[in-house]
């Protein structure tokens, strides 16, 4: 016999009656998985109330940083190095023409 009682082909029929996982649940009070079920705490514990709802608002614009740390936000931008220049030239600068940033060295 298995862990679940030996009624894993419950699982598969096709019968709404006797199937585990349909109302009116004939098998909560035999089968040993819910035996072990505390279903009052399971309820509970699906609610939340109000005050565990974290909402940060984060959203104040798209350019702000206060979110982040000043650590990060101020670290000046290690760029690395092309060694191809003909990499370089092989891209289509219009590409990159509604980005907010981009590298000084790429435009010129």
């Amino acid at each position: 016999m298995n862990q679940t009682g030996g009624r894993d082909d419950e699982w598969l029929e096709c019968a709404n009656q006797s199937r585990l996982v349909t109302p009116p649940f004939p098998h909560d009070d035999t089968h040993p998985y819910f035996i072990r079920r505390n279903r009052s705490s399971d309820r509970k514990a699906t609610t939340f109330p109000e005050t565990f709802i974290y909402n940060p608002g984060v959203s104040k614009s798209s350019s702000d940083a206060s979110n982040f740390d000043e650590d990060f936000t101020n670290e000046k931008a290690a760029l690395t190095p092309v060694h191809d220049k003909s990499l370089l030239a092989s891209i289509d600068p219009e590409a990159f023409l509604n980005f907010s940033y981009t590298n000084p060295q790429f435009l010129s």
